[in-house]
């Protein structure tokens, strides 16, 4: 059988324009598809930029506002360092020694945390309270020399020192040393007269040891007049009770400026000081070569009856002046020292109170003719 081309030629151009018609509405379908891609695509990239505006908008805000931070620790600090150099009267030389240190402090207090800046701003102040009283301390020189109340004590050495102080012939330095945590720390000082630099607080406990005790020489001569006047009104037969007074007295040389109580004349109806008894008046006599830290074979020397009992004639003139020299300045010999301080204080009274009592009655209060003060 013959085949019918009309029958295949219809078929094959239906077949065409079926697959003309597919691949059309493919075509439409890939280009709404790339054309929603590119629009989704477009957004992204607009929110993007949005986001990254807003990403370096912040980023420049949070660049000034640290820039803005940095800037005012640096300004506080400059502040802070400015008012402490500024504070004291400091030469030249320890004007720039001191700024170099404090400047130094800088970048750990603009790059610290809290508790480093504050540590800083201690450091400061503490050095700022050192300048502060290095001015009282030469205020007190000052008026030390003017009123005549330095102790005999003081070495003729030292008020050259104390000179150089007033003149600005020595100023004050910084000293660094560690601070305990692994840091630094410093303090105002000066060097003194050995050469030898001490804090600003040493120069405080240096100076109040050089003054004269007024304050003790004052009580005990007034407990002096009290004690004569008991004399005077005590009952007949009536003795020094030394309980009264030995409290009082021992308050007074624990409390007091012991150079001066050594050193200066205490006593305004006496004559000379304490060490002056101790070399002129007694000689050490009847003293214990213990009681001056002799001891031993030291003792042996010196101890010829070998009673430990210092004697009349046992000891040369120079062995007494070098005896005292190391019993009234050596640490070691402290508590020693204030015992016979307090004995010579107490006898005092007690000859006082004889003295007022002699005066009523004629007699000591012991049955016995009043002697020489010492």
């Amino acid at each position: 059988m013959a085949t019918d081309t009309t029958l295949v030629q219809g078929a094959y151009d239906a077949n065409r324009y079926t697959k003309s018609r597919v691949d059309a509405a493919k075509q439409g379908v890939g280009q709404n598809l790339n054309t929603a891609i590119g629009k989704a695509a477009g957004a992204k990239r607009a929110e993007a930029e949005v986001k990254k505006k807003e990403v370096d908008t912040a980023k420049v805000k949070a660049e000034a506002d640290e820039k803005a931070r940095l800037a005012k620790l640096d300004s506080d600090f400059s502040e802070a360092s400015q008012k402490f150099l500024q504070s004291g009267s400091l030469d030249e030389a320890n004007y720039d020694a001191t700024h170099d240190i404090v400047n130094a402090w800088r970048d750990d207090y603009i790059n610290g945390d809290e508790k480093a800046r504050g540590k800083i701003m201690n450091r400061m102040n503490n050095l700022s309270g050192d300048v502060a009283a290095y001015k009282g301390s030469l205020e007190n020189v000052a008026s030390m020399q003017e009123d005549g109340d330095f102790s005999n004590s003081v070495s003729p050495e030292r008020k050259e020192w104390y000179s150089k102080l007033l003149n600005g012939d020595i100023t004050m330095s910084p000293k660094q040393s560690e601070d305990g945590e692994g840091g630094q720390s410093y303090e105002m000082g000066v060097v003194d007269e050995n050469g030898e630099w001490i804090s600003q607080s040493a120069l405080t406990n240096l100076l109040e040891g050089d003054e004269v005790d007024s304050v003790g020489i004052k009580y005990i001569n007034d407990l002096g007049i009290t004690q004569l006047n008991a004399g005077k009104e005590a009952k007949e037969g009536s003795e020094f009770d030394e309980g009264m007074v030995i409290g009082g007295v021992n308050n007074m040389i624990k409390n007091g400026k012991i150079n001066s109580l050594v050193n200066d004349e205490t006593i305004t109806i006496g004559k000379g000081s304490f060490k002056d008894h101790l070399r002129q008046e007694s000689n050490l006599v009847n003293m214990t070569y213990e009681s001056l830290g002799i001891s031993g074979e030291d003792a042996y020397v010196y101890d010829k009856n070998k009673d430990g009992i210092i004697q009349k004639g046992e000891l040369e003139k120079g062995d007494i002046d070098g005896i005292i020299k190391e019993f009234t300045t050596s640490p070691d010999h402290r508590d020693a020292l204030e015992d016979e301080l307090k004995r010579y204080f107490v006898q005092f009274t007690k000859k006082q109170y004889n003295k007022g009592y002699e005066e009523t009655y004629g007699v000591s209060s012991s049955g016995q003719a009043e002697t020489k003060l010492p």
